[in-house]
């Protein structure tokens, strides 16, 4: 089955873009698997603290495998 992976580039919860990745999960059905990228806990980009990489980052790189 196919994957498709949803990056909204908002997370306030009623976005226009969340919506979108909404109406078309359901377009979608069953003919693929979706999901949507949780990102709210990446931190911003720090150079002092990139190795090791925190887990939340390890997260986000799986998410797409």
């Amino acid at each position: 089955m196919k994957k498709i992976l949803f990056i909204i580039g908002s997370l306030r919860a009623k976005s226009f873009n969340r919506q979108v990745a909404h109406v078309a999960k359901e377009m979608i059905g069953n003919r693929a698997e979706v999901q949507e990228l949780d990102y709210s806990d990446l931190p911003l980009l720090n150079q002092d603290v990139e190795q090791p990489e925190p887990a939340v980052v390890a997260r986000i790189r799986k998410a797409d495998a």
